[in-house]
């Protein structure tokens, strides 16, 4: 009340006996000033549910894309866990059968000499063996590796893609702002 004059009454009085002789356009411009003014505040909360649903969607898409990689990355390494104990299996049944056949070799006529024969077939099955798997396990690492490269790229292109939205929205607000600066006009 203190911004009031003493004769605040008075004034009010007055304004509302001579407000027919006040323009017209004074109204519509303050009406139309706080036509603006709300309509900017409007625009200002729509902006940022923009900017928050831009967000949102890419965080979700991130997500999805995590979720997709952990997935993918988890059924390789069955599948890889899988293979190698096949192979395993495999030399293993191979071991078992050469040994089989080593043991019915009736060429072989010492005891000793036969276990000689073994330990070697045994050693060579070893490092044959040794050497697939290190080939396997290098190859699974490698698939891995560039699975999880493909991850971070497509990260990497996802956040670009987020930027790029983001900074598309502000080039629209801003080429709006640049169109409709309001003329404020103080006459008529």
């Amino acid at each position: 009340m203190r911004y009031l004059p003493r004769n605040w009454a008075f004034h009010f009085l007055i304004f509302a006996l001579f407000r027919e002789l006040i323009p017209e356009w004074i109204f519509k411009m303050a009406e139309s000033e706080r036509s603006y003014e709300d309509a900017k505040r409007r625009a200002g909360v729509e902006l940022e549910r923009c900017r928050s649903h831009i967000r949102k969607e890419f965080e979700q898409r991130r997500k999805r894309s995590e979720e997709s990689y952990k997935a993918e990355m988890e059924a390789m390494r069955k599948k890889l866990d899988k293979r190698l104990n096949d192979l395993e299996q495999a030399q293993t049944d191979l071991a078992v059968t050469k040994f089989r056949r080593l043991s019915m070799d009736q060429s072989i006529r010492s005891r000793q000499e036969r276990e000689k024969k073994m330990r070697e077939m045994n050693k060579s099955s070893k490092e044959v063996f040794d050497k697939e798997r290190k080939r396997f396990s290098v190859g699974a690492e490698q698939l891995m590796e560039q699975k999880m490269q493909e991850h971070r790229e497509l990260m990497h292109k996802l956040a670009v893609q987020e930027a790029k939205a983001l900074e598309r929205l502000e080039e629209i607000v801003a080429s709006i702002h640049a169109d409709g600066q309001p003329t404020r006009s103080t006459s008529r």
